[in-house]
Formats: structure tokens, C-alpha cells, sequence
């Protein structure tokens, strides 16, 4: 599972590379890339506290 989330999120990153897109537009995707990454983040950092205790 956390396999699958880190390569989504690679290619997330890769699409949004590729895209040419307005400036309003490129300031949205930025926030929602850093959100989404701040959450896999956090969503990591629990597993591994599940698996320590």
C-alpha cells in the first residue's frame, strides 16, 4: 500500500512537470502537491509507530 501511495504521488509530481499551465493555476497545484505530500507524511510517520509498539 505505501508503495502504491509514494509511486501516485511521483506521478502526480511528473504530470504536473509536464503540464503547461496559467501562473494562478501552477500556485493551486504547487499548495495541493505540498498537502498531499505533508499528508503522506503523517500517514507514514503513523504507520511506523504502529509497527514500533
Amino acid at each position: 500500500m505505501m508503495n502504491y501511495v509514494l509511486v501516485f504521488e511521483n506521478q502526480k509530481i511528473t504530470l504536473y512537470a509536464n503540464k503547461k499551465t496559467t501562473p494562478s493555476r501552477d500556485g493551486y497545484m504547487i499548495t495541493q502537491i505540498k498537502r498531499s505530500f505533508s499528508l503522506f507524511a503523517t500517514i507514514s510517520f503513523f504507520c511506523s509507530l504502529l509497527q514500533n509498539s
